[in-house]
């Protein structure tokens, strides 16, 4: 499985970045449950969000120590 754009499973955060450097990038950590109802910033999990000026959709990488885990498309029909 890969992007249009060729961004495939197991790539790392650096492809993504100069694949996609036109585009607005948000870059942030995820929070994981510790099993105890705390949440604490991954030290592996990682999501970044790309999505251009005119765009009303986002595209979604999941990484995993930096790496492509999984991604996704997300439209915005608006109200």
């Amino acid at each position: 499985m890969k992007t249009k754009s060729g961004i495939r499973l197991g790539d790392d955060k650096m492809k993504i970045i100069e694949t996609y450097k036109d585009y607005d990038f948000y870059y942030s950590f995820i929070y994981e449950d510790d099993g105890q109802g705390n949440f604490k910033r991954s030290k592996t999990h990682s999501v970044i969000q790309l999505k251009g000026e005119s765009e009303n959709s986002s595209l979604f990488f999941y990484l995993n120590e930096g790496k492509v885990e999984g991604f996704e498309v997300s439209v915005f029909e608006g109200c």
